[in-house]
């Protein structure tokens, strides 16, 4: 049995003392997904010697982690630690509440994002790493304002969001990595007992459904041409902004047009997607020839066309291609960096564009988040996918707040204008664009 008062006197000393504390947890990544003896270790320690193990369950995880939190947030202690959204999944699953704690510093985030070395287990490296952090205020900057809450509040929030799988019975629970894949993006992982994938749902669609009974439909948003609108921001390429902002948003519709010279193809639409992107992430006119089905000599032309209408979208990746390849890494325009072995410098045309649309996938899953209230809730993402669950009687409310929410001014790149398409049903294997939904189909 803990004793609290005494425990409180012991960490208000400590936090006169110490500006910096380190914590750790045992397991690293506990399955929070089952309650069953769900039971945590967890360390306090401090570079000049202090130490503390508790030992934590269902009936004092509340109580010792409340008492971190108000002990050592009010006093702007920084507490380091490495992959925190574990530990924040923990405390949402067992005591069904949020955990604030405004100071944590997640040495895992930080070190992916800046592609440096690891110091899971050494202090004395996470503090130096620290130290590097704090310094360098443009990235400080973007964990203070979005990877902070999307750690600590919104990714624990879908980890817990219960869905039930009809066909087994069972209640399962996403289960994201924040630092999931090279350029930015959340993945899932299948690594715990009861839990889906939101990447890689086919047949098991039919079966998911919600758990709690206050909700009735799942609201899909994706947004539309995202890379393309974020290349042409960032190429500042204006015959590419000028078909990313026309009002009637078929962008690869009019991409194929100016490439080919086909006006009013009936397929233009997926032509251009297998021209244009494939081509500016590094596709040979021999690929293009295959993946078309037409002539060698036609897909240099269709090649050449696209690299001099778009030249400054081309020129741009190819920039970051050939910096890729001198320097050996490469960083986006937030300051993600990430390095390529030798004959992979080609990788960078992708990073240089997706890197950046990935935080801003996250920049607007943290505004959902925000918006949602007692409208929605955000039950799970998928890279520029948001699925919301939606009560019965506030779908017209919730399509207008998600979609203000998803389209309006963005922080990170105040001049992309991104819209978005939405899906609605009862089922994720029956869902119907809203713009074409009929009375009684759902």
């Amino acid at each position: 049995m803990i004793d609290l008062e005494a425990l409180c006197a012991e960490f208000l000393s400590v936090g006169s003392k110490e500006p910096i504390l380190f914590l750790d947890w045992s397991p690293s990544d506990p399955d929070s997904t089952t309650l069953v003896n769900l039971a945590l270790k967890i360390r306090l320690q401090s570079i000049s010697g202090y130490s503390r193990t508790l030992d934590l369950n269902s009936e004092n995880s509340f109580s010792i982690l409340r008492l971190i939190e108000s002990v050592f947030s009010s006093k702007k202690i920084f507490i380091l630690g490495y992959n925190f959204k574990s530990l924040f999944s923990y405390y949402r699953r067992v005591c069904r509440s949020e955990l604030v704690l405004t100071n944590v510093i997640d040495l895992f985030w930080y070190e992916s994002y800046r592609s440096i070395e690891s110091s899971k287990g050494n202090m004395n490296l996470g503090l130096s790493n620290f130290k590097s952090l704090i310094k360098d205020a443009e990235t400080y900057k973007l964990y203070s304002s979005y990877y902070r809450d999307l750690i600590s509040k919104v990714v624990p929030f879908m980890e817990s969001f219960p869905i039930l799988n009809d066909d087994t019975g069972t209640i399962v629970y996403s289960n994201y990595n924040i630092e999931g894949q090279e350029n930015g993006r959340l993945s899932c992982s299948c690594n715990k007992k009861n839990v889906f994938n939101p990447h890689s749902l086919g047949e098991e669609k039919k079966n998911l459904l919600f758990y709690s009974s206050n909700y009735k439909y799942f609201m899909q948003f994706d947004y539309r041409n995202m890379e393309v609108a974020v290349l042409a921001e960032l190429s500042e390429d204006s015959e590419l902004l000028d078909i990313v902002k026309s009002p009637d948003n078929n962008v690869y519709s009019k991409i194929f047009e100016k490439v080919t010279g086909v006006k009013n193809h009936e397929d233009a639409k997926n032509l251009g997607k297998k021209i244009f992107l494939p081509l500016i992430y590094g596709q040979t006119k021999n690929g293009l020839s295959k993946s078309l089905d037409i002539s060698i000599d036609q897909a240099e032309i269709y090649f050449n066309n696209a690299k001099k209408y778009f030249k400054k979208s081309f020129d741009y990746v190819e920039a970051a291609q050939n910096e890729a390849s001198s320097k050996g890494y490469l960083e986006d325009c937030f300051r993600r960096k990430r390095y390529f072995i030798d004959g992979e410098s080609y990788k960078a045309r992708n990073f240089i564009i997706q890197s950046p649309s990935a935080l801003i996938c996250l920049e607007s899953l943290l505004k959902l988040y925000r918006e949602a209230q007692d409208i929605f809730a955000v039950a799970f993402h998928v890279h520029d996918g948001y699925f919301l669950a939606i009560k019965k009687d506030s779908i017209q409310e919730a399509f207008y707040s998600a979609k203000k929410a998803l389209e309006g001014k963005l922080n990170l790149m105040p001049n992309l204008q991104l819209k978005t398409t939405a899906k609605l049903g009862k089922t994720l294997d029956k869902m119907v664009l809203l713009e074409k939904r009929k009375e009684g189909v759902i």
